[in-house]
């Protein structure tokens, strides 16, 4: 949700690996030569034109295993879904030594993907179902148990209750209480 654009993951990818920033284009074509092949070094090289890094941190960098954990991936779905497609494709070659771990938020975005890239993606999931009134309960209070009572009992087992039998987003009842805060602050002191 941070990137403008989907195609800067190439950049943000590339960065990780050569330490230096390219425009997503040419991360990608570099990326794709890199993650494929076997002779990572002189991939590697390459990018850096005539002024050749240190060959021990190069290697390093080479053979390292990296893990990309990309969250809200359905941000990512494009038309063309070809960021998608790399993504997931780089891992399937041998020698790629890429990991990719996503979270979306929609259940069905294997099935709205095109069916080279969930044949890539595969069928594991995890899925987490929503929380219920007792976890909710139990977060709140972990998370405003810092702040001198703040709110009455009753008022965090209503957020509890209301968020549960909507959504179980954790997220959104601690929406709520920080909008109650705000308001009272502002009733008082605005």
């Amino acid at each position: 949700m941070q990137l403008t654009n989907p195609n800067l993951v190439y950049t943000l990818i590339y960065e990780s690996i050569v330490g230096k920033r390219v425009a997503p284009a040419n991360a990608a074509l570099f990326l794709d030569e890199f993650l494929k092949k076997r002779d990572k070094l002189r991939v590697y090289n390459t990018a850096f034109g005539n002024k050749k890094p240190n060959q021990k941190e190069a290697l390093s960098r080479c053979e390292k295993m990296r893990v990309v954990l990309i969250d809200e991936l359905d941000a990512l779905l494009t038309q063309k879904q070809t960021l998608l497609y790399n993504l997931f494709d780089w891992p399937c070659h041998q020698n790629s030594r890429l990991l990719i771990i996503s979270i979306a938020n929609t259940m069905d975005l294997p099935e709205r993907m095109q069916s080279k890239i969930s044949s890539r993606i595969g069928n594991n999931r995890l899925v987490y179902e929503p929380y219920n009134l007792g976890q909710i309960k139990t977060i709140l209070d972990s998370r405003l148990s810092q702040i001198e009572n703040i709110f009455d009992s009753r008022s965090l087992d209503f957020v509890a209750r209301k968020v549960s039998m909507y959504s179980g987003d954790i997220r959104r009842s601690l929406q709520i209480t920080k909008r109650a805060v705000e308001i009272c602050r502002d009733k008082h002191f605005g």
